[in-house]
């Protein structure tokens, strides 16, 4: 399929080192395992992003759930797929009640927003660094014990 693919509509794409690769349906396939795994996995406990927003707003207390839905920020790489923040408030507005607001923001820089986050978050006093070794012997819970002061 992917080499039946028409010449003309693939676009070509300079990668950082400067060679230059010719995608076709990756460019929508890629970006669209994130809103629609299950499409591409035929799995059926496969859930996409908004659907796995949407649960953690939910497990967190209900009154804060529409300040949580009016202020999501997304960061990475993905966020610069072609009409990803509009996707993302689309479907997440889909999955609210109406009449809540949903806003999404992706910041200028949105590469390094995690990493600059995660240097924010550890420089609180209330931060408590977690070994490696202590994370091998307790396993990821010990992160819900260690910040949960955050």
């Amino acid at each position: 399929e992917l080499h039946n693919y028409p010449n003309d509509k693939r676009k070509s794409m300079e990668l950082p080192d400067g060679s230059v690769m010719k995608l076709g349906p990756q460019r929508i396939k890629c970006p669209e395992m994130l809103f629609s795994p299950g499409h591409f996995v035929h799995h059926e406990e496969q859930f996409g992003l908004p659907q796995l927003l949407h649960r953690t707003v939910r497990e967190c207390g209900l009154d804060t759930h529409k300040e949580l839905l009016r202020n999501l920020v997304a960061v990475g790489g993905s966020t610069l797929f072609p009409q990803f923040k509009r996707r993302l408030t689309q479907e997440m507005s889909s999955l609210v009640p109406a009449g809540c607001q949903v806003n999404v923001t992706v910041p200028d820089d949105p590469m390094h927003q995690a990493w600059i986050g995660g240097a924010l978050v550890s420089n609180l006093s209330t931060f408590e660094w977690i070994s490696r070794n202590e994370y091998h012997e307790e396993g990821h819970s010990i992160i819900h014990r260690s910040c949960t002061s955050l």
